[in-house]
């Protein structure tokens, strides 16, 4: 498997390392990203090439907890049930973040 890593605080903006890892995603055969765990609010540089062929696994049902502790925030705020979403990442959450979009999957714990 091939691998890459590089520090997004070494690019003038958040445009210029989307286009590092279009590049590199560029020289393999890549079909489909699966996330977890990235940490970062993937912007339309990256999404508008992959959409449609990028989940995202988030440590919560969402929208309920989207933050970056999720399974955290449900323990304290003692919550009966949670689970992890399971879901394709497109544009609209970027142009309208608290618009619902279809869930793929919901493992409920």
């Amino acid at each position: 498997m091939n691998t890459f890593v590089f520090e997004a605080k070494k690019f003038r903006n958040k445009s210029d390392y989307e286009s590092e890892i279009l590049k590199q995603l560029g020289q393999s055969r890549i079909q489909m990203i699966v996330l977890a765990g990235f940490m970062c609010i993937i912007g339309p540089t990256l999404l508008k090439v992959w959409e449609g062929r990028m989940i995202n696994l988030h440590p919560s049902l969402l929208p309920e907890f989207p933050g970056k502790d999720g399974i955290g925030d449900a323990f304290r705020a003692g919550v009966r049930e949670t689970g992890v979403t399971v879901h394709f990442l497109s544009l609209i959450h970027i142009s309208e973040p608290t618009r619902r979009t279809p869930i793929s999957y919901a493992v409920f714990c």
